[in-house]
């Protein structure tokens, strides 16, 4: 039968809704073996003397013989809620006077998601309009934010094209071009650009959108999105 023990967190890592969480069991009076023993970690309040209670059970961890445990566990937390593990010997949760913790992450998660309109086999001279749309999942604001989006081959930029979506994100970004693969970034794109009809420049390789601002990780402000126009050849 696994012993009710208490437990001390050593780290805390919540990235959108999964805490990775490790920590030590310390035994309670009259009980020796640790190894086995189960850790419940609970949502804690704080009162003045720095105590907590467990409000909400999030997950049970087990400990390993060398009385460590260590797991992820899917939870409902904001930014500087407190979260601490203990269970008293009749299983009765208590007031915990171990440290608690701050599950305060400690990294932005910014996804990704591409698109194309219109998709599928088009032909030649038909604009495609390439948009890349960005959110942050994570904890923090995401900051030094930059997004490069490459010109497909056998296609050509279309000047005037790049936008920006920023919502209520508060930030602002400055769009710059390549011609020579992202190696540098101080092109101008030129109406009839290596060869292009006009209204377009063959010569551009990619663009890219260097924000100023962070990118907050609470909705709304956590999202926007991109966009370029290239023609097919």
């Amino acid at each position: 039968m696994a012993r009710l023990v208490r437990g001390t967190i050593r780290r805390a890592l919540l990235v959108g809704i999964v805490l990775t969480i490790s920590g030590l069991v310390v035994s309670a009076s009259g009980q020796v073996t640790l190894a086995g023993a189960s850790a419940q970690v609970f949502k804690s309040d704080i009162n003045r003397n720095a105590f907590g209670e467990g409000q909400t059970l999030l997950g049970i961890l087990t400990a390993d013989n060398n009385r460590n445990f260590s797991d992820k566990v899917a939870v409902s937390l904001a930014v500087n809620d407190k979260i601490d593990s203990a269970t008293n010997r009749s299983d009765d949760t208590s007031e915990i006077p171990t440290n608690l913790t701050d599950a305060a992450p400690t990294r932005p998660n910014v996804a990704l998601l591409n698109s194309v309109m219109p998709s599928g086999v088009q032909p030649t001279g038909t604009d495609l309009t390439f948009t890349v749309a960005f959110t942050n999942s994570g904890g923090q604001a995401a900051h030094v934010f930059t997004v490069v989006d490459p010109i497909p081959a056998e296609t050509d930029f279309k000047l005037d094209s790049p936008s920006t979506v920023l919502g209520t994100t508060g930030m602002t970004a400055v769009v710059e071009f390549s011609n020579d693969n992202g190696s540098t970034w101080t092109y101008t794109p030129v109406s009839g650009g290596g060869g292009a009809v006009d209204g377009y420049d063959r010569l551009v390789t990619h663009v890219r959108w260097r924000f100023s601002g962070g990118l907050s990780h609470s909705f709304p402000d956590n999202g926007g999105s991109v966009a370029v126009t290239a023609r097919i050849q």
